[in-house]
């Protein structure tokens, strides 16, 4: 007696009733899945959390996923229709175990999360979780902050170029394009502490990430303001340098002119020195009540064409060793209109009335004392001679003593 032939799986019975079916392999370009139950094999439509024409959330899920299935009115194809979880106790003990970010969700909460751990969980005390691997921000809503955590952090404007460094603002670790082949690669500097350091681990540590804060921007092409501190890097990862002194920089700014040419630079050295160039052709330090006070060790100032310094009560300069006033041509001390004495300097002093007159009195003494008559007054005549030695001599000293050492007061 011959029996009647078997019905497939899915027309015994099954054909109202839900499958619980396990993801065999996923089709991203047709967002179908292929599934496997006692049912039998099938190839399912993905049911999107929301799907419609110009708005939607889609998600697919993964190789391995419990998905249920149930056979469509009138037809024996089966359409996706939701997700069970067999492992959410696992994975929530894993969690409260350090390990995974399957936590438990509090009642209005809801979190998604992908291989990569793309990972976004909303609290239901209004708390924001946003996660890229390590990298995560978080929007809080009870200390009314924003928190973001990450090796570097960058802002870009609308104008910005890949692999350029413009038109941007950068803080945290140093990326740069090394070369053609290494893009924005994290840029390390050599450690310069006497002692070695060790990272959490305990290993001792030959190099550091270099760190900055970098805003630059400009507009059409052309830069208009840059600023950089921290360990300073080029475009190429090179360390920059100040110019005069070829240490590290460790901050510099830059201003520019309508065609992008520098107009104003400040640069910063690791060890202090300062370094300011600037094509200004008028600085202007304006505070009417403001007291500024210099302890330097050495200045030197420079200028192409006038000094000019001037104070409505005194101004007062005095030199522990040595203070040199002297012009090459003329020296003035007095008011503008009125000088005191035009001729200051000791070597004029000395040539033109001290040692003339010197001169005129030791010749005086020694023609006195070379007159015949005056022999018979012997007293006198030694007087004289000893007189005009004496002066002479002292006019050949002066001009060693008082031409280098001239105070002249009023």
């Amino acid at each position: 007696m011959s029996q009647a032939p078997r019905k497939p799986h899915a027309q015994q019975g099954y054909e109202n009733k839900p499958f619980e079916n396990t993801v065999t392999r996923v089709n991203p370009t047709q967002e179908k899945l292929h599934v496997d139950s006692t049912g039998g094999t099938d190839e399912v439509r993905v049911a999107h959390p929301m799907l419609g024409v110009n708005a939607w959330f889609r998600a697919l899920p993964d190789k391995g996923a419990n998905v249920i299935t149930q056979s469509m009115a009138g037809t024996i194809r089966r359409a996706h229709v939701g997700y069970l979880s067999r492992t959410a106790v696992e994975y929530i003990r894993r969690y409260n175990a350090g390990v995974g970010v399957y936590k438990q969700l509090e009642e209005g909460e809801w979190d998604a999360m992908t291989p990569g751990v793309a990972h976004l969980y909303g609290t239901s005390n209004g708390k924001l979780w946003l996660r890229g691997g390590a990298v995560y921000s978080c929007l809080d809503s009870r200390r009314l902050h924003s928190l973001t955590r990450a090796p570097t952090h960058l802002r870009q404007l609308h104008q910005n170029l890949h692999n350029e460094v413009e038109d941007e603002e950068r803080f945290g670790v140093v990326q740069r394009n090394l070369t053609a082949s290494t893009k924005w690669r994290w840029v390390k500097v050599p450690i310069t502490s006497t002692t070695s350091e060790t990272d959490s681990r305990g290993n001792t540590k030959t190099t550091s990430f270099a760190k900055e804060y970098l805003r630059i921007f400009g507009r059409d092409g052309q830069r208009l303001a840059a600023y950089q501190e921290g360990d300073c890097f080029d475009d190429t990862g090179n360390q920059l340098k100040q110019d005069n002194t070829g240490r590290n920089l460790r901050a510099y700014r830059e201003y520019y002119d309508a065609t992008g040419n520098i107009a104003s630079q400040w640069k910063l050295d690791e060890q202090g020195d300062e370094l300011w160039n600037t094509l200004a052709e008028r600085l202007d330090i304006v505070a009417d009540e403001a007291v500024l006070n210099a302890a330097l060790k050495q200045m030197i100032v420079r200028l192409s064409d006038l000094c000019d310094i001037r104070s409505d009560s005194n101004i007062g300069v005095l030199a522990d060793t040595l203070a040199h006033f002297g012009g090459q041509q003329s020296t003035i001390v007095g008011p503008d209109t009125a000088p005191i004495d035009s001729a200051v300097k000791g070597t004029t002093f000395v040539s033109n009335i001290l040692g003339p007159l010197l001169t005129m009195v030791a010749s005086a003494f020694s023609t006195i004392g070379n007159d015949p008559t005056m022999m018979a007054h012997s007293a006198s005549y030694y007087a004289c001679k000893i007189a005009g030695v004496s002066i002479a001599a002292l006019a050949a000293l002066i001009p060693n003593i008082l031409s280098t050492n001239v105070r002249i007061s009023h």
